[in-house]
Parts: structure tokens; C-alpha cells; sequence
């Protein structure tokens, strides 16, 4: 990787030649780790109803309602 400017370092394998392209990398990369795809999360939301669909039709979550209407779940 060769350096673009005069006064520059490099930073997370990019070079940067002020803090603020420091801090706009950083931020780039935080939000590549942080990013997790929408797909996965799509899978991971099913897989959670399906287990508390399981759940309610064993019976190991219950729901009742208190004065006001609202729904409650309780477990065993």
C-alpha cells in the first residue's frame, strides 16, 4: 500500500492523514462488524416464534389477562 500524502499514517489498513479520517474509518468499521445480514435476522426472528409457538402449544407459557384486559404471559 503506498502513501497518498506527505503527512499521513495508516490506520486499520488505510491511510489517513488527520483524525478526522481516522474517526471516519473507525466509524466504517464499526458499523462492518456491527452489521449483522438481514437474512440471518429474518432466520433468527423465525426460529424465536417458532420456539415460542412450540412452547405455548406444550403449554410451558400460559397467557391470562389481568382487570384491565392486558395480555400477561406467565410460564409453569
Amino acid at each position: 500500500m503506498e502513501r497518498p500524502k506527505f503527512f499521513s499514517w495508516e490506520f486499520l489498513g488505510e491511510w489517513v492523514s488527520s483524525p478526522y479520517e481516522a474517526v471516519t474509518v473507525l466509524s466504517k468499521e464499526s458499523r462492518r462488524l456491527n452489521s449483522v445480514p438481514y437474512e440471518l435476522q429474518e432466520n433468527q426472528r423465525a426460529k424465536k416464534t417458532t420456539q415460542a409457538m412450540i412452547k405455548l402449544i406444550n403449554g410451558e407459557i400460559k397467557y391470562n389477562y389481568d382487570e384491565s384486559g392486558d395480555r400477561k404471559k406467565t410460564r409453569k
